[in-house]
């Protein structure tokens, strides 16, 4: 579970070691690290860092978003997970069935039923 800190610690190794800035799959794979061991903000944190580098090696794909909206299902942000659904379109990223699904996800496991229905629209 707590694998996600050593993940991040070498996302944050790469490029003094040599490897270059981190990429979108090393950024993908602590993230997904990050929601397995429970630090879903973490993996929130870290799409934002991808989204922000301007022309960087690491871009967020449909699979980092859809590992966002899935942290926020995981940690009872059904909202969040919304507007990540959201965001991602405006990032020009158009959103899978997997990012659909953990966003009707996380509405439901809150009870959220009406959301997740118009989410289907």
């Amino acid at each position: 579970p707590r694998q996600w800190r050593a993940a991040i610690a070498l996302l944050r190794a790469m490029p003094a070691s040599g490897a270059g800035p981190p990429t979108t799959v090393a950024y993908n794979l602590a993230m997904r690290a990050c929601v397995r061991g429970g630090a879903w903000e973490t993996a929130l944190e870290l799409v934002e860092e991808m989204a922000a580098q301007p022309g960087g090696a690491a871009r967020p794909s449909a699979h980092s978003w859809g590992t966002a909206i899935d942290a926020c299902a995981k940690g009872g942000d059904w909202r969040r997970g919304i507007e990540l659904l959201h965001g991602m379109r405006v990032a020009g990223v158009e959103p899978t069935v997997q990012c659909y699904g953990a966003a009707i996800a996380g509405c439901a496991s809150r009870g959220e039923w009406r959301a997740g229905v118009a989410l289907l629209r």
